[in-house]
């Protein structure tokens, strides 16, 4: 089982959920607290706008939280199977890492004994299109449950995890390590068909191979790496 070192005592992903309902159920009270008041002062006119805001924002809570809520529950899955790896690996999630004032937020770091690399993990859904050179995708989500259809455009993860590769780089060269820093992208969400021309190392839920299973085959073979030493490196560059 692979060690895992995470930067960061709280779950970012999760804290979002826990912080949104807080937010939410704040408003609810706040508008239900003044529905209230206003009845009771005889503001009848005020005190019905309160209510009717009640039901419009209840379905934007459960969005909200829902898009929230699916994202921790992907990040927790991703990790479940990236502890699979062997003993000698490290894994560090959700790191924002700095270079001279330039901060990455990287979703998993792995280090292995033949090598580097950061995984970018998506819990988008619907189907993902476009090419790997491309600045922005495709999202395509199909009419669902009296939902209608939704398309929309997304960053290039692919984009993305090349540039936590060039921080990431930066600081393992400015520690005195020649490590080369390997990237893939990987959608959580089984409900996701990605077809992205040209792209390397894109994996999803439905491959053959399951995630540790591609993590393994991208990295081990190699040189043999000071992993002790980028460790440091990459704790050391922790974003404070």
């Amino acid at each position: 089982m692979a060690k895992i070192i995470r930067p960061n005592l709280v779950n970012t992903v999760r804290s979002s959920e826990i912080s949104a309902i807080l937010r939410w159920g704040a408003l609810f009270a706040v508008l239900l607290a003044g529905a209230a008041g206003l009845l009771l002062a005889k503001q009848y006119l005020p005190a019905a706008v309160c209510i009717l805001i009640l039901p419009i924002s209840l379905p934007l809570a459960k969005k909200q939280i829902g898009v929230i809520r699916a994202g921790a529950d992907g990040e927790a899955e991703t990790l479940r199977l990236l502890r699979k790896l062997p003993a000698d690996w490290t894994v560090i999630p959700d790191a924002v890492i700095e270079y001279r004032g330039h901060r990455s937020q990287t979703d998993y770091i792995l280090i292995a004994p033949a090598g580097v690399l950061i995984l970018e993990a998506k819990n988008v859904s619907g189907k993902v299109t476009g090419r790997a050179e491309d600045r922005e995708l495709s999202q395509y989500k199909p009419s669902r449950g009296g939902r209608p259809a939704e398309q929309k455009r997304m960053y290039n993860p692919l984009l993305q995890v090349k540039g936590h590769q060039t921080t990431l780089q930066n600081i393992l060269r400015a520690a005195g390590l020649s490590v080369p820093v390997r990237t893939a992208v990987y959608f959580a969400n089984p409900n996701a068909e990605v077809h992205i021309d040209g792209a390397v190392n894109v994996f999803t839920v439905h491959d053959s191979q399951s995630l540790d299973q591609s993590m393994r085959r991208l990295l081990g073979n190699g040189e043999k790496v000071d992993t002790a030493a980028v460790i440091r490196a990459v704790k050391q560059s922790f974003s404070k």
